[in-house]
Order: structure tokens, then sequence, then C-alpha cells
């Protein structure tokens, strides 16, 4: 009730992220997340941004009792401190989380998620901070997912959803003034997912289960066995549902590489491929090649 009449005092008059950072303050000091909900568990899943973290979390949603605190899987979107700003990438950026839990919590009540769920979180920035996100939920059961995708397909999505003016203004400056297309951009772009590749790859040691895209998509009734094995909490998950990803329809867990990868030309995966090179040691560790720089 406190929430209720402090949201909607300050309705009038002030930005949602100011309203909503109100709306925190007092979950918080409540003591909404100073106890743990019986029988409450909790799954990261730890991504980069179109890696096919949606069509993963769909699938894991189909296990018996999983759930999600917002529709799309995504908790940073309740706290403005997880998901404004190129900040929000920034392992330093100072976060409470002891407030994160709070709310988290206090979202997982009022969506009305009961005992014995399990609560799928999958937002991209979790990974620059997934260790101290985990150990603020260390009293309940915690588990944790690393899902990659192959680095060309990933750069070709992220070409054509993100113009360079909103990379630059959530992502990296360095994309501000680039143009749309350029092999500049696509350079870019690659030495970013090589830096996020790095950043993925420290999450390993926490992690019960490493999943590819394309083994998730390509076989999915085996990565649905491979997922239960290594979290049998995840039992009676629908291998054959039908998910919705971006402005796609309805569908079975397809691989997109092909269809993205084909919209590059010679020169921007070249482009992508200089990005890529210092980070060669890593993108091999999680099963992937490179391109063969040209000669000369």
């Amino acid at each position: 009730m406190i929430r209720q009449i402090a949201t909607a005092a300050a309705k009038r008059c002030l930005p949602r992220d100011a309203r909503l950072r109100i709306a925190n303050r007092i979950t918080h000091a409540r003591g909404a997340g100073e106890k743990p909900m019986p029988g409450l568990e909790w799954l990261f899943v730890a991504n980069l941004p179109n890696s096919g973290s949606t069509a993963l979390a769909m699938l894991l949603s189909t296990a018996r009792g999983a759930t999600t605190l917002t529709d799309n899987g995504e908790a940073q979107w309740l706290m403005p401190e997880l998901s404004r700003g190129i900040g929000r990438w920034d392992k330093t950026r100072r976060i409470d989380y002891a407030m994160l839990r709070a709310v988290w919590i206090d979202a997982a009540r009022r969506r009305g998620i009961g005992a014995n769920a399990l609560v799928v979180e999958k937002s991209p920035p979790n990974i620059v901070r997934l260790r101290a996100i985990t150990e603020a939920f260390s009293d309940m059961p915690v588990h944790v997912i690393v899902l990659t995708r192959d680095p060309y397909a990933v750069c070709a999505s992220w070409a054509k959803r993100y113009p360079p003016a909103r990379l630059g203004r959530e992502w990296d400056p360095r994309f501000t003034h680039m143009k749309a297309d350029s092999e500049a951009l696509f350079e870019a772009l690659g030495a970013l997912y090589g830096e996020r590749a790095n950043t993925l790859e420290s999450c390993r040691d926490m992690a019960q289960i490493v999943i590819s895209y394309e083994e998730l998509t390509e076989s999915t009734q085996s990565a649905a066995a491979r997922l239960t094995n290594a979290i049998p909490r995840l039992d009676a998950m629908n291998a054959k549902a039908q998910v919705r990803v971006k402005d796609y329809a309805p569908q079975e867990l397809t691989n997109m590489n092909a269809a993205q990868i084909e919209r590059l030309s010679s020169a921007q995966r070249r482009a992508i491929t200089r990005g890529l090179l210092p980070y060669r040691d890593v993108i091999e560790a999680q099963g992937y090649s490179l391109d063969q720089p040209e000669a000369g």
C-alpha cells in the first residue's frame, strides 16, 4: 500500500525512472528482501545480447513451475541502475544488491509467484556482475547457465537492430559517430563481441552447464536433456514448444545463423574478423572459429 501511494503521488510530476527509484527505495526500506521466499529457486542465464537467450528462456519457462519476473525475462528493467545507459555494462558501477534482491523478490510476490517456483532471469548486462547477483540470493537455490552463439551471427544481428547512435548511447561511445554499414562499425562490433565474450567466459566457473545457441536450436530435444541432466529442476520441459522471438512469428526453436550471416558482405565479415582477432583464444574456447584473414 505504501508503495502504491508513493508511486501514485509521484506519477504526476516525476519521470518514470525517478518514480521507479522511489518505489524501489520504499520496497527495500520495508524489508521485502530480508527473508527468502520458501521454495523459490533462481536460474540465471549468462549471455550476450541477441545470442538466443529469449528462445532459451522460453524453453526453460516450460519446465514445471518455471516463470519470469517480467514478460521478456529481463528483470534489469525493474531497476534503472541495471538498465539505463552505458553504465549498465560497467562492472564498477555501484549497485545496491540488497535493494536488487528486495525489488526482485517483491516482483515475484506481486506476480503471484509462490512456493516451489523457478525464476528464470536472463538480462545480458548481468554478466558483468553475475557473481554479486548470485551471492545476493545465496540463501536460496541458485542455478547458472552460460549461453554462447556464433560471433558473426551475433554481430550481424547487432548491426541490423541497433543504429550506431543507439549503440553509442546505450553500449559504447565509440559507435556514436560511425556510419551504418561501414567497415569501421563492423570491426568495432567484432571487438565488442570479443570483449563481452571474455566477460561471459568469466561466468563459466559459476555455471552448471555451458550450452550453445546452435546446439539449442539444431537438436532441441538433446539440448533439453542436457539441461535437465545438469539442472534436474528443469524436468518436463517441452522441446516442441512454439516460441516468439523479437519480431519473428511463433515457431519451434530454429537456427537463424545462416539467414543472419548471409546479410553480411565479404568486406563486413573481414571487418568483424579484424575486431575479433585479439580475442581468438576465448572465441575458440567457446567452440567457434574465425574466418582466415586475407594475406597482405
